[in-house]
């Protein structure tokens, strides 16, 4: 039984090594062209999952409770749900400004003249 146990582990040693380096080459290749129907696509698909999220966490949720509270858990899953929303789209609006090189040097040092880390 262990003999069979040691090779099963080292083929899949081999497959991941062998996946991996195939995987880095054609990534290389492929690093250089965009493809805007895989673009589309991809936030096509983000968008399905977002928006079975949210009732299906609330189904979910107003499952786990009982018949005269269910509403009310559904409608908090869906409320919070929209505040989130809210907030990501003041985030992207918003956000945090700041130059590339005092992100770099950490906002710390940039804005109050002082280390939290020493190096």
């Amino acid at each position: 039984m262990k003999r069979y146990a040691g090779v099963s582990c080292l083929t899949l040693i081999v497959t991941g090594v062998s996946t991996l380096l195939t995987t880095r080459q054609v990534l290389a290749q492929e690093a250089s062209q965009i493809n805007t129907g895989d673009t589309a696509w991809m936030l096509t698909s983000a968008a399905l999952v977002l928006m079975m999220t949210a009732p299906g966490l609330a189904l979910f949720y107003g499952g786990l409770v009982r018949r005269k509270n269910s509403l009310a858990t559904i409608m908090q899953s869906f409320v919070l749900m929209a505040l989130i929303s809210v907030q990501k789209v003041v985030d992207a609006v918003v956000g945090l400004r700041v130059i590339d090189e005092d992100e770099y040097t950490g906002l710390d040092l940039s804005q109050h003249g002082e280390n939290s880390y020493t190096l």
